[in-house]
């Protein structure tokens, strides 16, 4: 879902500690849809039955992708928040010290998860920005149609 490689990407998400917070999510689809793109595609595309999406930490490229996912198919802001804090709690045995890292950053950016969440649902179609950066209508008919079926 992203290039690290990316000198733009490393200086505005990983040099700033915005990568695996939910206020890079943003920035991504802004400045680098198109990766976004990528992962909503796949999840269309993907064969019958269910999808797995993973990353190593569970909450930066897949906190993306499920944050993509449920706000293509209008889940509440608050429960995209909730769900992707419960990634973060979950995450506690493997990474100890992320929390807190988590905390400084919103306490630096004087935001919350929640708060990040809504502006960025707010700020941006997601549908809209995907479209636009490649994303078929085929395929957004796709994932929100696997997303919601038996709903």
């Amino acid at each position: 879902m992203e290039d690290l490689t990316d000198p733009e990407f490393r200086n505005l998400c990983m040099d700033t500690d915005l990568w695996a917070t939910p206020i890079y999510f943003r920035l991504m689809l802004e400045r680098w849809p198109e990766q976004c793109v990528r992962g909503v595609a796949a999840v269309a595309q993907a064969q019958p039955g269910g999808v797995v999406i993973s990353c190593g930490r569970g909450c930066d490229r897949t906190g993306l992708l499920a944050f993509l996912l449920l706000g293509l198919v209008g889940v509440e802001p608050a429960d995209i928040a909730t769900d992707w804090e419960m990634s973060v709690a979950r995450l506690r045995p493997r990474d100890s010290t992320y929390e807190t890292k988590l905390s400084a950053v919103l306490r630096r950016e004087r935001t919350s998860v929640a708060e990040t969440v809504v502006e960025t649902l707010d700020a941006v179609d997601i549908g809209q920005r995907l479209l636009s950066a490649g994303l078929t209508s085929q395929e957004l008919d796709l994932a929100r149609r696997r997303l919601l079926a038996g709903t």
